[in-house]
């Protein structure tokens, strides 16, 4: 997980200084967004998470389709049945909210993505992580 972490902060790192909104797209308990907010805290000392949106929705995946499981080989898609299911990687909003209160201004989205994309105002991004663990979602 760290290694991922870094990527994505480094990744977040090379767009500096480049203007635009921050979205993260599946949070789980926040710490991504966490992560990402802190970084911008570095470059901005009063960023209280004005122009960051955290969307998921807040409920675990939604149901898995069959391409979740296709480039898996038959071990693999076992082993993904028990894990990539209904419900899974819940973190309640409550909670996710307390986990980024030290950035006030960011703002929430509860929903379906891509669904709940349509909620986010038209505007230029500078980062959007996505990390929502489905194919329909990603696509």
């Amino acid at each position: 997980r760290r290694y991922r972490y870094q990527l994505m902060l480094d990744a977040l790192a090379s767009t500096q200084g480049v203007a635009g909104a921050i979205a993260e797209c599946g949070c789980l308990y926040g710490m991504s967004a966490l992560l990402i907010a802190q970084h911008i805290r570095t470059e901005r000392p009063t960023f209280s998470g004005e122009d960051m949106w955290v969307l998921d929705s807040f409920e675990g995946l939604s149901e898995p389709q069959d391409p979740d499981f296709a480039f898996r080989n038959s071990t693999e898609r076992e082993s993904a049945i028990h894990m990539v299911k209904k419900g899974a990687f819940h973190a309640p909003f409550d909670q996710v909210k307390q986990n980024l209160s030290d950035f006030p201004a960011i703002q929430y989205v509860k929903g379906w993505i891509p669904e709940s994309l349509s909620e986010l105002t038209e505007q230029t991004y500078r980062f959007v992580n996505l990390d929502v663990d489905l194919y329909e979602p990603y696509r």
